[in-house]
Parts: structure tokens; C-alpha cells; sequence
């Protein structure tokens, strides 16, 4: 990381339990448009992992989300 300060080192050297659910916050909003979107154009898939994630819209239990942390402005990211 060659910090001159060694402190610094530990900010970035460990992922905390927030970090990691703000990261599927980031992730899991896009992802989950992203399989409405495809829902939309076609409801099935011959690739079975994606009609999986395809079935649930099929059987009316999923619902579009949006993630509330946009992947262009991630400051509010904390530890």
C-alpha cells in the first residue's frame, strides 16, 4: 500500500461487516433489475441458473428493487 503514515495501512487492510453489506446493497439493486429486465423481454431461459432467478418472477414472489447507494457516488461507503 506504501502509505508514508503506517496507520493508513489499516483502514484499507481489513473489510469490516458493514463494508460487506453495503457492498450487496451495491450489488443486489442492479442485479435484481437487471433479472426484471430480462423478465420483461422473455420469462424463461434455457440456462438453468437464470430461469431460476427467472422462476421467481414467473411465481409473482419477486419484486424489482432499487439500490438506495448509486454506483457512481459511493462516498457515503463507511467502515
Amino acid at each position: 500500500m506504501e502509505h508514508e503514515d503506517p496507520t493508513m495501512q489499516g483502514r484499507y487492510g481489513h473489510i469490516t461487516q458493514g463494508m460487506r453489506e453495503q457492498l450487496l446493497e451495491l450489488l443486489d439493486g442492479p442485479w435484481e433489475n437487471a433479472i426484471a429486465s430480462r423478465f420483461e423481454m422473455w420469462p424463461t431461459s434455457p440456462i438453468p441458473l437464470l430461469d431460476r432467478e427467472l422462476a421467481r418472477w414467473r411465481a409473482g414472489t419477486a419484486a424489482k428493487v432499487v439500490s438506495r447507494i448509486s454506483a457512481r457516488n459511493t462516498q457515503g461507503l463507511t467502515a
